[in-house]
């Protein structure tokens, strides 16, 4: 059975009883598009958008791009979904996880662990849940030579 929702008319902010479908929107740029795109299409109470995202916007409930796009968040009412969430730099950037995710596991990594609901959690090393990564600022003019996460991820993969 398709989901319903009541629909807000974005002119005159009165409730529309008529119900409409869920919509969702997903952005054509970017590397991931068409598996987000397969993947949505699979939810029976999901309607793919085939128009442009402008001036329909009020009209569309989930809206995914690859990257965040300011027009969106500004143009955003109550009822939608966007993939991108204002602040969250440290969870979207491949450096600062690693980061946030090695801090959370070296302040849990002095304690026994937790209980939780009678089970015993052992605190981890971030390396336990993250692969492995190397961040490598390479001098255009220096090249690698010198640099530090170049010769780790080399030592790394030599291991392999």
């Amino acid at each position: 059975m398709l989901r319903m929702l009541p629909y807000v008319n974005p002119v005159t902010g009165e409730l529309n009883t008529q119900l409409l479908p869920y919509k969702f929107f997903v952005d054509t740029t970017g590397n991931n598009n068409q598996l987000v795109k397969s993947i949505l299409k699979r939810r029976n109470w999901l309607t793919f958008s085939n128009d442009p995202l402008f001036p329909n916007i009020d009209q569309v409930h989930i809206i995914w791009t690859q990257w965040k796009k300011t027009n969106i968040v500004q143009a955003l009412k109550s009822h939608q979904i966007y993939n991108k969430i204002e602040g969250n730099y440290l969870l979207t950037n491949k450096y600062y996880l690693l980061s946030t995710m090695r801090d959370y596991y070296h302040r849990f990594s002095d304690t026994k662990g937790t209980v939780d609901q009678g089970v015993q959690h052992t605190p981890k090393s971030y390396l336990d849940v993250m692969p492995l990564t190397f961040r490598m600022n390479i001098d255009r003019k220096a090249g690698t030579k010198g640099n530090a996460g170049y010769q780790k991820f080399t030592k790394a993969f030599g291991e392999l």
